[in-house]
C-alpha cells in the first residue's frame, strides 16, 4: 500500500513552497535591481535625469563664470582641452562596453532630452518587468492553490466512496447475520416439531398397544361368555328335557335363559366391533403420526438446505462488498497519488518559471 501524505502536512508543504518561491522571486528581483544599481548606476540614472532637468538653469547661472574662463590665454585652453576630452571619453567608453549608454555632459539641450527619455524608458521597462514577474508569481500561487483544492476534493470524494463501501459491507454483514439467525430459528422450530412428532408417534404406539390389549381382553371375555352361555343353554336344554312335565314357571325360566343367551351373543358381537374400531383408530393414529414425522423430517431438511443457501448468499455478498471496498481504497490511493504528483509537477513548473525569470533578469 502506498504511503499517504496527510492533508494538513500536504497543505503546509504547498504553502511553504509557495512562500519560498515568492521569497526567492522577490530576493532575485531585489538582487537584480541592486546589481543594476551598483553596476550600471540605475539609481544614479534617476539622479542624472534630475540633473539634466535642472541643467539649463545651472548652465545659465554658470555662463558668466565660463565667459571669464574663456578670456584666459588661448595656449592654456589648447593644452587643457585634450586632457579634459580624454578624461571625459575614457569613462564613457568603459560604460558603453559594460552596460547601457551613460549620461554625457557634452551636447546641447536636445541630446540631454533624448538621454533623459531613454533612462526614463529604461526605468519604466524595469518596473514593468518587475510588476509582471510579481504578477506571474501571484498567478502561479493561485493556480497551485486551485490544484491543491482540487486534490483535496478528489481525496474527500475517495474517502466518501470508501465510507460508502464500508457501510455497504456492514449492511451486508448485518443482513447476513439476520438471515442466518432466521435460518437457525427455522431449524430449531423444525427440530422441535420433529420431537413433538416423535412424541405423538410414541403415544400412538402406546394407544395401539392398549387397543390390542383391549381387543385381546374382549376376545377372551367373548370366549368366556360364549362358553358360559353354551353351558347355560345346555343346562337349560337338559332342564327342559328332564322337566317335560314342568310348570309354566320352568318354561319361563327356559325362555329367560334363551334371552340371556341372545344377549350374551349380542354383547359378544358388540365388544368385538368396538375393539376392532379401537384397533383401527389406533392404527390410523399411528399412520398419521408417521406421516407427521416424515413431514417434520422433510421440513427439517428443507430448513437446513435454506440455511445453507442463505449462508452461501451472505458469504457471496460479503465477498462482493469486500471487493468493492478494496477497489474503493485502491481508487482513493490512486487519486491521492495523482493529486500529489500534480502538486509536485506544479511546484517544479513554478520553480522552473521562477528560475527562468531569475536568469532572464540576471542577464
Amino acid at each position: 500500500m502506498a504511503l499517504r501524505c496527510p492533508r494538513p502536512v500536504l497543505l503546509l508543504l504547498v504553502l511553504s513552497s509557495l512562500l519560498a518561491i515568492r521569497a526567492v522571486g522577490e530576493q532575485s528581483l531585489r538582487g537584480t535591481s541592486q546589481d543594476r544599481a551598483d553596476s550600471s548606476g540605475t539609481y544614479q540614472v534617476s539622479d542624472k535625469v534630475e540633473e539634466k532637468k535642472t541643467a539649463p538653469a545651472e548652465a545659465k547661472k554658470e555662463a558668466p563664470a565660463e565667459a571669464k574662463k574663456e578670456e584666459a590665454p588661448a595656449g592654456e585652453k589648447k593644452e587643457e582641452a585634450p586632457v579634459e576630452e580624454k578624461k571625459e571619453e575614457a569613462p564613457a567608453e568603459a560604460k558603453k562596453e559594460e552596460e547601457a549608454p551613460a549620461v554625457t555632459t557634452d551636447g546641447d539641450g536636445d541630446g540631454d532630452g533624448e538621454e533623459v527619455s531613454k533612462y526614463e524608458a529604461q526605468l519604466a521597462a524595469f518596473k514593468k518587468n518587475e510588476a509582471a514577474a510579481m504578477h506571474d508569481l501571484k498567478q502561479k500561487g493561485a493556480e497551485s492553490e486551485a490544484e491543491e483544492a482540487k486534490a483535496e476534493q478528489a481525496e474527500a470524494a475517495a474517502k466518501k466512496e470508501a465510507a460508502r463501501a464500508e457501510a455497504e459491507v456492514s449492511a451486508a454483514q448485518h443482513t447476513a447475520q439476520g438471515q442466518v439467525q432466521k435460518a437457525q430459528k427455522k431449524v430449531a422450530d423444525a427440530e422441535w416439531e420433529e420431537a413433538a412428532a416423535q412424541k405423538a408417534a410414541s403415544e400412538a404406539k402406546n394407544e395401539v398397544a392398549e387397543a390390542q390389549k383391549a381387543e385381546s381382553d374382549a376376545e377372551y371375555y367373548e370366549q368366556q361368555g360364549a362358553s358360559a352361555a353354551k353351558a347355560e343353554v345346555a343346562k337349560a336344554k337338559r332342564d327342559v328335557a328332564s322337566a317335560n312335565n314342568a310348570t309354566q314357571k320352568e318354561a319361563a325360566e327356559m325362555r329367560a335363559a334363551e334371552k340371556e343367551e341372545a344377549a350374551a351373543k349380542h354383547a359378544e358381537q358388540s365388544g368385538a366391533t368396538q375393539a376392532k374400531a379401537e384397533v383401527e383408530a389406533a392404527e390410523q393414529k399411528e399412520a398419521t403420526a408417521e406421516k407427521a414425522e416424515q413431514a417434520a423430517l422433510k421440513e427439517e431438511a428443507e430448513a437446513k438446505h435454506a440455511e445453507q443457501e442463505v449462508l452461501a448468499n451472505a458469504k457471496s455478498e460479503v465477498d462482493e462488498a469486500q471487493k468493492e471496498k478494496a477497489a474503493a481504497q485502491q481508487d482513493e490511493q490512486d487519486e491521492a497519488a495523482d493529486a500529489k504528483w500534480e502538486v509536485e509537477s506544479e511546484k517544479k513548473m513554478v520553480a522552473a518559471i521562477v528560475q527562468t525569470e531569475h536568469n532572464q533578469t540576471a542577464k
